[in-house]
């Protein structure tokens, strides 16, 4: 299986999803472009020493957006924090759908990192 990391020491944005508050993850780069299309693991880091899976959902598709887009950014639940899209720029933005809450678990030490974005376990 794959999971995805979200960054979580800032704010809690897998809560977010798992609320139905945050429908996409953003990345500066289309660093997830390989699993579109896939269900993955919602990987929680920054808040613990280890990983820990808290949900899963289907990546269905990305979307460069820029800064002017206000209303995307907002729905992202990045606008005006230190994740938000920086002046004249751009992000990817992955739309996240059939979304599943579970018992959090530690994400398990033999696995595959694919860059700090996504990883195989």
């Amino acid at each position: 299986m794959r999971g995805i990391y979200i960054n979580c020491k800032e704010r809690d944005f897998i809560d977010m999803i798992l609320k139905g508050n945050k429908a996409h993850e953003t990345r500066a780069r289309n660093t997830l472009k390989n699993v579109i299309g896939e269900r993955v693991a919602i990987i929680e880091t920054g808040t613990r020493k280890k990983p820990y899976v808290r949900g899963y959902a289907t990546i269905t598709k990305a979307v460069k957006v820029e800064y002017g887009n206000i209303a995307a950014r907002k729905a992202a639940g990045i606008y005006k924090t230190s994740y938000d899209i920086k002046k004249g720029g751009y992000k990817w933005f992955y739309t996240l759908e059939n979304v599943a809450i579970i018992r959090p678990y530690e994400l398990p030490k033999e696995r595959v990192n694919h860059g700090r974005s996504y990883t195989t376990f």
